[in-house]
């Protein structure tokens, strides 16, 4: 597994170690370790053992954040960081605020079926990754990639023309 690729990886775990509310002291514990093993390490092939190991032992868990799949990011390792550190809160933030009266008002247009409360989730992490990106990719750039202390970005807002004369 290549450098950067672990540590996109395993600050997702970390994240999700931080925001689950499944009971994953025992897990936890066991991954900590790991990833105290991994410091200093920089063999891909180490650090492929230790990624397949930390899955193995946090798979089991519905919210296991997986590897991404498909093309690299496009982006600096420190901004795809910060992107799914973001993307994270608004998952948690979002399913956890999902209940009946959201569920009614937020049925997407023409579809049969409702959200559950993770797919709500991901639907608005998604919309907020989406934002960030595009933010970032701006000419002029509206985003730095950078969070603050507290883990929020800083997104300018679109300047729209002024067309009153």
């Amino acid at each position: 597994m290549k450098l950067a690729n672990w540590n996109i990886n395993t600050q997702r775990v970390i994240n999700w170690m931080q925001s689950t509310d499944n009971d994953i002291e025992q897990e936890a514990t066991a991954i900590n370790a790991i990833l105290t093993l991994a410091g200093g390490v920089d063999d891909e092939v180490v650090l492929g053992t230790y990624w397949t190991s930390i899955r193995s032992i946090g798979g089991v868990h519905e919210d296991f954040p997986k590897a991404r799949v498909g093309q690299p990011t496009n982006y600096p390792e420190s901004v795809a960081m910060s992107v799914d550190s973001v993307r994270s809160h608004i998952l948690n933030v979002f399913a956890s605020a999902f209940d009946e009266v959201v569920a009614q008002v937020m049925l997407p247009r023409g579809q049969g079926s409702r959200y559950d409360a993770n797919l709500f989730g991901e639907a608005m992490a998604d919309k907020a990754q989406g934002v960030l990106e595009k933010a970032y990719k701006a000419k002029p750039q509206r985003w730095d990639g950078e969070l603050s202390e507290s883990g929020v970005p800083s997104v300018a807002l679109i300047e729209k023309e002024d067309t009153t004369e």
